[in-house]
């Protein structure tokens, strides 16, 4: 008989027992939270450990402070409030930037930017490297919100029923499987903005379903304060998940208005209504200020569709819009197929398909990306929210316990823009992640009201299960986390290439079908494959993304990440500007020149400096970089002609990138101090020893 139509026998349920004088009796259910806190705790460290390793290290050696492209936005807006406006450089938001009314602007929310400008007042020194800390405030947010929440659905549907060794056991498993799933291993993967933005849009949002639950359990003053903090927050933050936290709120507000809600609840439907009034307006207002609209984006006027001739075409076909019911069958089937990853005999085992998904209906797409389904990639959370859906609708319940039919709703509202939006990636499926806690906590909570009372096999069996999709989840959340992406550095790849060979050579070589030799590479292959250039003059690994409808990338062959590169490729310059004064500008100097292309340095108004690529078959490339942390250090250069690319990076940070048709002997254009001019870079070669291509050979020898 199914779990959904069994009778639920009685459960037991603990009473008060007098002490001893007559003082006032100890509630039991105090000894039950401390087990639960327990066991949450315990789960989400579980999680956390490969979490914050992702977080701060994943290969790259541990920083605090590990940035990666497009780190500054927050940044930047922040110092913009504070200076009484929200207009951003161009040349911080590079191609994210949105013109209007002559200044540039961000549709990243404020909230973040808020939380960073009594840091950035204290500590100025930190501004770009804030994106990592707050990604992982955001995830502990999450954990201790999520584990609220599911100890107050737990209350309302189970009551006073005893807290098992079991059902806390099951509970732990569910907070490793929020803390520890696919999403957040993603957002953890790369430290910037994009995924800062949907880490803060989970944990307000389950926020804001935690106090909307509360206030139909027992609405107060404070618990409506509380509401519409949330609320707010999570409106200034990313707005599809904000809007349905007001659908949520106003709901609540509808249901407290029909005398649904408990005695005396009418008075908070006023109350609760203008939260969300309040909480539209705020994020609607920011929205005009920035793009002179209360909704939606003006896509014509971003800096990317200015360069970019396949988003031109895509806004033609779809109206100067960004969504289109057309897209919701593929971006559906992309999120919530069956079977949307990938199992390999290679570490690590569990990731993302190695492909992007498949369109139909011939809809015209912005930009997708290989995406790991819901139900594949999070199969605990998704199986009990389904259970805890089915039951919820069709149990007569208590009064509160059908509300809760309200917060479900909206849970699933906040993932409705993303099923019929032109754009298919990993995060954002963040976005129905706050539905998934809250619908798994009443299905877990709905699963141990049946089986409480039962027979201890029962309940052996039911640990087990949910132990087994829990251990699943955590195995591929970090398995998705760990596939390479356009962000990754050679370092990173060569960790994860090594990894897979001690793997597989414990389990009979199952990596050789992935490794090819090849004398150029091509513009795609699956994500895996690895390609060993000329006998090791380099190798490389695709990440599986499909940069066709992205000329500049495509032309670079950006799917291809860099394992090794051999003698010639990459270079290391010292540059130093500590002689330049600021608002002082010189002529360009080259730096390194590779056969017949030359890249120079040029100071424009100190500390904005210029990059130039120039050679025979390409047009002049420009890049434009302002100093802010270091006035002298090391330039990593790379003179690619299998990648294409001509790219350098400054403590980390890229500060050019541009195509290299050819390329040929690499030599660097020294200048000593001495006689340097006082306007100009002083520039020195590196001593750096032939590269090791040993893991190129190891590889090879496996081909």
């Amino acid at each position: 008989m199914d779990v959904a139509t069994q009778p639920v026998a009685p459960v037991a349920v603990r009473s008060p027992t007098p002490t001893a004088g007559g003082a006032r009796p100890v509630s039991p259910r105090w000894s039950d939270l401390r087990r639960f806190v327990t066991a949450v705790v315990l789960g989400s460290a579980v999680a956390g450990a490969p979490f914050l390793w992702m977080v701060f290290d994943l290969w790259a050696g541990f920083d605090l402070e590990r940035r990666a492209y497009n780190s500054k936005f927050y940044d930047a807006q922040a110092e913009a409030i504070m200076h009484g406006h929200l207009w951003v450089s161009k040349n911080v938001l590079d191609i994210e930037a949105f013109k209007h009314g002559g200044h540039y602007y961000t549709y990243f929310g404020v909230f973040p930017s808020l939380l960073r400008i009594p840091l950035l007042l204290l500590f100025p020194h930190l501004y770009g490297h804030l994106t990592a800390p707050f990604i992982c405030v955001a995830w502990i947010c999450t954990a201790v919100l999520s584990s609220m929440l599911m100890w107050r659905v737990r209350l309302l549907v189970r009551k006073d029923a005893m807290l098992g060794i079991g059902e806390a056991a099951c509970y732990g498993v569910l907070a490793a499987s929020v803390c520890g799933c696919a999403v957040f291993m993603v957002l953890a993967s790369i430290p910037w903005v994009y995924h800062e933005d949907v880490a803060w849009s989970i944990a307000l949002t389950i926020g804001t379903l935690f106090c909307l639950l509360g206030m139909l359990e027992r609405p107060s003053r404070g618990r409506l304060v509380f509401t519409g903090l949330f609320v707010v927050a999570a409106n200034l933050n990313r707005l599809p998940t904000g809007w349905a936290c007001v659908v949520g709120t106003m709901l609540v507000a509808g249901w407290f208005a029909t005398g649904r809600g408990p005695a005396g609840g009418k008075r908070w439907a006023i109350a609760l209504a203008a939260v969300a009034l309040l909480a539209l307006c705020a994020g609607c207002a920011v929205t005009w200020l920035k793009f002179g609209s209360p909704f939606g984006l003006p896509l014509q006027d971003q800096r990317w569709t200015q360069i970019n001739a396949h988003r031109r075409e895509f806004l033609a076909r779809n109206g100067d819009k960004g969504y289109n019911f057309d897209f919701f069958p593929t971006d559906f089937w992309a999120y919530f197929q069956p079977f949307g990853i990938r199992l390999q005999a290679v570490f690590p085992f569990v990731t993302l398909p190695a492909v992007p998904p498949t369109i139909f209906n011939g809809a015209y797409f912005d930009q997708w990306y290989p995406t790991a389904s819901v139900p594949a990639a999070m199969p605990l959370l998704f199986l009990l929210s389904c259970l805890g859906t089915v039951l919820t609708f069709t149990r007569n319940s208590s009064r509160t316990v059908r509300a809760m039919r309200l917060l479900l709703f909206a849970g699933v509202a906040g993932f409705g823009v993303s099923l019929v939006w032109s754009y298919i990636t990993p995060r954002f499926e963040g976005d129905v992640v706050p539905f998934l806690v809250i619908a798994s906590a009443a299905g877990m909570a709905h699963l141990w009201n049946a089986i409480g009372a039962r027979r201890p096999r029962s309940r052996r069996w039911a640990v087990t299960g949910v132990t087994v999709l829990g251990a699943f989840s955590l195995v591929a959340g970090l398995g998705i986390g760990l596939a390479p992406n356009t962000q990754w550095t050679e370092q990173q790849t060569k960790a994860l290439v090594r990894t897979e060979l001690a793997f597989s050579d414990v389990m009979g070589n199952p990596i050789r079908a992935r490794i090819h030799r090849a004398t150029a590479l091509p513009h795609y292959a699956p994500a895996g494959r690895i390609l060993v250039i000329d006998n090791c003059r380099a190798a490389y690994i695709s990440d599986g993304e499909d940069f066709q409808n992205e000329p500049p990338q495509y032309r670079e062959h950006a799917t291809w990440l860099p394992i090794e590169q051999g003698p010639g490729i990459r270079s290391v310059i010292y540059l130093d500007f500590t002689r330049i004064r600021r608002g002082e500008s010189g002529p360009s100097q080259a730096v390194l020149s590779a056969g017949a292309y030359t890249l120079s340095v040029q100071v424009v108004s100190y500390p904005t400096i210029r990059f130039i690529l120039s050679g025979p078959g390409i047009a002049e490339v420009q890049s434009n970089y302002t100093l802010t942390d270091h006035q002298k250090g090391k330039l990593d250069v790379i003179m690619d002609p299998y990648l294409q690319l001509a790219s350098a990076t400054w403590f980390g940070v890229y500060v050019f990138e541009g195509f290299l048709p050819a390329s040929g002997t690499v030599v660097v254009h020294p200048q000593a101090a001495g006689n340097a001019r006082p306007t100009s870079v002083v520039v020195r070669a590196e001593p750096r020893s032939a590269p090791n291509m040993g893991l190129c050979h190891r590889l090879l020898r496996k081909s």
